[in-house]
């Protein structure tokens, strides 16, 4: 079965959400709660939000995220509840991610700034 998304492109059976309008404060363990409570547990199987390091050297939130399910079906449940649903006082803006998301690099690389920023400061200590 063929079915057409945004843009009359072609979508194949994708995992993962994009999620637009995040509040700036909130995590990826608030963000995965959510869409569990929609889809249910077990069929979330990781959320990330990007974030950037600000001037001071503290973690900004990009104010967008991806969820990521395990399986096409439970994505295409979470994108039909979660439209216009309201999360930290903002209105979620939903769609199916297009590009292939490694959420396992994601969490590794946000990992890794982590030990290096506590790393920095037990050096200033």
């Amino acid at each position: 079965e063929v079915k057409l998304g945004a843009e009359g492109k072609v979508v194949q059976d994708f995992h993962t959400l994009f999620v637009k309008n995040l509040h700036f404060d909130t995590r990826e363990e608030q963000l995965k709660s959510f869409f569990e409570k929609l889809v249910g547990v077990g069929c979330v199987t990781h959320a990330s939000v990007p974030k950037k390091k600000s001037s001071s050297g503290t973690d900004l939130s990009l104010g967008y995220g991806f969820v990521e399910f395990a399986d096409a079906q439970s994505c295409r449940k979470g994108l039909r509840l979660a439209r216009g649903q309201m999360l930290d006082g903002h209105e979620l803006e939903i769609q199916i991610s297009e590009r292939k998301v490694d959420m396992a690099a994601v969490s590794k690389k946000t990992t890794e700034r982590r030990k290096a920023a506590k790393a920095e400061l037990a050096k200033s200590d």
